[in-house]
């Protein structure tokens, strides 16, 4: 059917945009030029069969078509690949009793950037590119949201930098905005994609961790401390150092509100700047961040369970994945029994105990409690090696009376009957490469073997492992969770775990909570696994 003249001047007016005209049954029956480039035809394949896919493609829209009135709908712009998009506007028009569509075809793609460049900066630091206070409080808000409504626990760490006030106050803005975009980077390369690293304002960062427990945030707390300390900051021939001071609080059911939380993240980041900055603050359970008088509290009762023996040793078996030769040991666990006979987790005393050079002593009581018991067993029960493992605190690696005494201890004849392993975190060992690396070789020559624990957290781990003599990898657990439905966690336990067997390492995989873990580690390979779906900790009997 022929188009009228007049219909057709109306439809090529602007010749800037796509014009096309639809009939009845939709089929395109003119275009112009610029639409004709854009779905890859010429003008006279219209009415080619070829012509209604790419037609049906372009007005991919998501109400159907009527006589009634404008349709206006987006698309993607077809030669761009689908990264650019078309406002389309089609309109009715009866003609000798034909109705007929007119289509304008927009090309918006420079103005839908410039919108979507418009909305990152308004959720983005402008200098460092982290997420800004309204990108950081959305989210914080939907994960209070998650926690209260499915029970889960996420963190939230308040990072503020120690001594910055003196390199902007003495070398100028220029200098001190450099170093806070060296700082962002280097928060951004020790955390997962999902998390969000935020510039608050200032010298102040925050970080939300999805699906993360204490335990986990204050361990990448203390990476990320460590990493600031040991960073340095070299402008025209100067080097700078900072320090960065961070409280902590998990993000679960029971805090009422997200200015709660912030609250609390805020006034423990108060408390490790109190204690003498260059740390990190956890605000939760009995130590509470109102001042130092309830931490001193607590360093009371620790010495008080101390001198009467309050504490008591639990243990968790940790399993060949494969049977291939290797036997099961056990890891050592330490608990506190307060004034009232009730038990305290480790998470609610130890920080402390860290904080106040209370580990070496508590460490010396594992020892002593582990030796006691070996001397009394009866010969009977001497046949046969048992494998233990047992944590040292950083503290305790830092005291040398405490690693002359740890030497003699192992020595003891009370302990030929066991096979000893030393577990020693990531932070603790690189934080005095050297004495840790002169430790480790000595207990080695002792027949204890030594194992890195919770490798992962910190992203350097490659650069120095092959300089520490170790016997046993242990996964980090916020790898392990969640690795049988995360692609990307369990392609990075794989990395991990094909590295360690390369440097003759033994790897070892943390919280083993579901079957469905357990299988894909045997999928990989790994050596041991610990965890709740494997054993859950109970009391060791000696």
């Amino acid at each position: 059917m022929a188009v009228p003249d007049s219909l057709l001047a109306h439809c090529f007016r602007n010749l800037s945009d796509g014009l096309f005209v639809l009939d009845g049954n939709y089929r395109l029956v003119a275009a112009n030029s610029v639409l004709a480039a854009w779905l890859g035809l010429e003008q006279t394949d219209f009415a080619q069969p070829k012509a209604r896919p790419r037609l049906d493609a372009l007005l991919d829209c998501s109400c159907p078509l009527d006589s009634a009135g404008e349709h206006r709908f987006e698309c993607s712009l077809p030669r761009t690949g689908g990264s650019g998009r078309l406002e389309i506007s089609l309109m009715p028009v009866e003609l000798d009793g034909q109705i007929y569509f007119t289509g304008i075809a927009r090309d918006i793609s420079d103005h839908r950037r410039r919108i979507e460049q418009l909305e990152h900066q308004a959720r983005h630091d402008g200098l460092t590119g982290l997420g800004n206070r309204s990108a950081f409080e959305d989210r914080l808000r939907r994960l209070h949201e998650d926690a209260r409504a499915n029970g889960h626990t996420h963190a939230l760490l308040y990072l503020d930098l120690d001594h910055f006030k003196v390199v902007n106050d003495t070398h100028g803005h220029p200098v001190g905005d450099r170093l806070l975009c060296e700082i962002a980077g280097l928060l951004l390369a020790r955390v997962r994609d999902r998390d969000l690293v935020a510039r608050l304002g200032g010298d102040e960062f925050g970080i939300l961790l999805e699906h993360c427990t204490m335990h986990d945030a204050e361990a990448l707390g203390q990476t990320l401390v460590q990493a600031i300390d040991c960073h340095r900051f070299v402008w025209n021939g100067h080097s700078f150092r900072v320090s960065a001071s961070i409280g902590l609080t998990t993000i679960t059911r029971e805090r009422k509100s997200c200015e709660e939380v912030l609250s609390f993240a805020d006034a423990a980041c108060y408390v490790a700047k109190d204690n003498g900055r260059n740390g990190v603050q956890a605000y939760f359970g009995g130590v509470r961040c109102t001042g130092k008088r309830k931490e001193l509290d607590w360093v009371n009762r620790l010495h008080a369970a101390l001198e009467q023996n309050r504490f008591r040793l639990f243990y968790q078996r940790i399993l060949p994945v494969a049977f291939r030769g290797e036997r099961e040991y056990r890891e050592l666990l330490l608990r506190l029994i307060d004034e009232d006979g009730q038990q305290v987790s480790p998470a609610e005393f130890l920080p402390v105990a860290e904080r106040y050079d209370l580990m070496p002593a508590i460490d010396r009581w594992v020892l002593d409690r582990l030796r006691q018991s070996l001397a009394s067993l009866p010969p009977s029960a001497r046949r046969f090696k048992t494998h233990y493992a047992m944590n040292l605190s950083g503290a305790s690696l830092s005291d040398s009376a405490f690693r002359e005494q740890l030497i003699e201890t192992v020595e003891h004849p009370a302990f030929e009957h066991i096979e000893l392993c030393f577990e020693i975190t990531e932070s603790a060992a690189v934080r005095d490469m050297d004495r840790a690396v002169s430790l480790m070789e000595r207990l080695r020559r002792t027949g204890c073997r030594i194992a890195l624990d919770d490798f992962g957290q910190g992203m350097s781990s490659f650069a120095y492992l092959k300089h520490l003599p170790i016997d046993y990898l242990k996964i980090d657990g916020a790898l392990v969770r969640q690795m049988h439905t995360d692609e990307r966690d369990f392609r990075i336990v794989e990395a991990i775990n094909q590295m360690a067997q390369h440097l003759g390492f033994r790897t070892v995989a943390e919280f083993v909570e579901q079957p469905a873990i357990l299988e894909r580690l045997a999928q990989l390979g790994v050596d041991f696994a610990q965890g709740f779906h494997l054993h859950r900790p109970e009391a060791w009997k000696g």
